[in-house]
Order: C-alpha cells, then sequence, then structure tokens
C-alpha cells in the first residue's frame, strides 16, 4: 500500500510528516504541497478527504469521473449530490471539550446515484 497527502500548506505538511515517523510510516507515505484544484485523482483507488463543503462541491465532479470501485471516505463534511454507503461517528481529537465528527464512505459506482448529480 502507498499513501499520497497533499495540502497547499506546508505547516500541515510538516505536522503529517513528523505524525508519520512517530508511528514508523514514512516509508510508506508522501506528502506533496499541491493545489488540490490541479490534481488528478484518476490513480486513486482510495481517497480521504477533509475539505469545507464549497470544495467539496466544486471537486464533485472530478470524484465522479474516478475509476468505478474507487473509495472515498469524507471527514466531518459529506460529498453533495452522493449518497454515503456508510455514516459513522468518531471521536474527534483536536476539540476541547471532546466532541464527535461524522466519517462518510462513498463507492463510485460508475453509473448509478453517486455518478449523477442530483439524485
Amino acid at each position: 500500500a502507498r499513501c499520497v497527502g497533499f495540502d497547499i500548506d506546508e505547516v500541515h505538511l510538516a505536522s503529517a510528516r513528523t505524525a508519520a515517523e512517530a508511528h514508523d510510516l514514512s516509508a510508506l507515505l508522501e506528502y506533496r504541497n499541491d493545489d488540490v484544484l490541479e490534481l488528478d485523482f484518476s490513480p486513486a483507488t482510495v481517497l480521504v478527504i477533509f475539505l469545507v463543503p464549497n470544495m467539496l462541491a466544486v471537486l464533485a465532479p472530478k470524484f465522479r469521473q474516478m475509476k468505478a470501485g474507487t473509495r472515498i471516505v469524507s471527514y466531518h463534511f459529506p460529498l453533495p449530490d452522493w449518497t454515503p454507503v456508510t455514516t459513522e461517528e468518531t471521536d474527534h481529537p483536536h476539540t476541547a471539550p471532546p466532541a464527535t465528527t461524522s466519517v462518510y464512505s462513498y463507492i463510485v459506482d460508475g453509473g448509478s446515484s453517486n455518478d449523477e448529480p442530483g439524485e
């Protein structure tokens, strides 16, 4: 398995690299300073995202073009006009007092409701 992380903020990337090193995962992870609007998601088989709703709406057309069977996991915000396969509540580790947040899972299905906006 291989994971590539993208962020436009170098501080976030540095934090991610530090966490990967602390868990001895650096050899499996790569981090890039890139603009998410310019990325090609097509090689991905799993996409994990933490984006605000307006960015999810902008990127939804790109997600719809991904290969059938690709899994998408969105942390905190659902994809607009998509139906999640699962929705789970999880602890949000960076809040005081502690809170929970939702994690939405999707599968690109190559032609049904998740590939057609508004359904």
